[in-house]
């Protein structure tokens, strides 16, 4: 499970999920790969593998299958409160990005797990949420005298954008890479993405990453990565 880790830091809309996953599968086995597709092939109507299913999580929330209920674990928006806070009105916490990290683990980890129905939708999930506690607007809610509910991860946190809408929100920007990740074609370009981050970031530049397999440091991390760097943008300024 390991290169899973290592590579699942770019993400986030179906092309940053393919290209993370893409990543994953040069590291497995060609064995290892038919193994996640035929058991991935469960479901003849949305069978794939691990790149093109990487999304799927993504889909069956979408519009045409209405899964509301699983909505919440894409994302565990940690309170940013920049005005005073007796404004800020912050929600309970609920089942979220971190729990299904946990929960899919420990049963993907657990030799005990037979079942290829709980193997197939536990390894499809955990491929786009593992990428999703990565994506920093996945990780933070910002709570100020403007967002006194919170700003829902940047999708309140508007622009003046000249590129339209998809560089409009700043949850979206993260979303698509700065509008770098936005369409999957054509497949010359996602593969000359692949091997450029490949060898931008080759393996040994992490030979000295300590492995943590606790989802709320990663979701802690990036945090610190939306205030650090994503919230440096200024709210509806081009």
């Amino acid at each position: 499970m390991l290169f899973l880790f290592l590579t699942f830091s770019f993400c986030w809309w179906d092309t940053g999920h393919y290209i993370i996953a893409r990543i994953a599968q040069l590291q497995i086995t060609p064995e290892q790969n038919q193994w996640i597709t035929d058991l991935f092939s469960l479901w003849p109507d949305e069978a794939g593998d691990i790149v093109n299913m990487s999304a799927w999580q993504d889909t069956i929330s979408g519009s045409h299958y209405q899964i509301r209920t699983m909505r919440t674990w894409h994302y565990s928006d940690e309170p940013y409160i920049i005005e005073p806070s007796d404004q800020a009105n912050i929600p309970p916490i609920c089942y979220n990005v971190t729990n299904i990290c946990n929960e899919a683990m420990q049963f993907l980890l657990d030799e005990t797990t037979t079942s290829p129905w709980s193997l197939s939708f536990g390894l499809r999930s955990f491929v786009h949420f593992l990428g999703d506690a990565h994506q920093p607007m996945h990780s933070v809610a910002l709570f100020s005298n403007n967002f006194t509910t919170g700003d829902a991860g940047g999708n309140l946190y508007y622009f003046d954008s000249q590129f339209g809408a998809n560089a409009a929100q700043l949850h979206k920007i993260w979303d698509n890479a700065g509008l770098s990740y936005q369409f999957l074609k054509p497949l010359e370009t996602f593969e000359a993405n692949v091997s450029l981050l490949l060898k931008t970031h080759p393996k040994s530049k992490y030979k000295d990453l300590i492995y943590d397999e606790n989802p709320y440091h990663w979701v802690l991390e990036s945090f610190e990565d939306s205030k650090r760097v994503a919230y440096t943008a200024k709210m509806n300024e081009k």
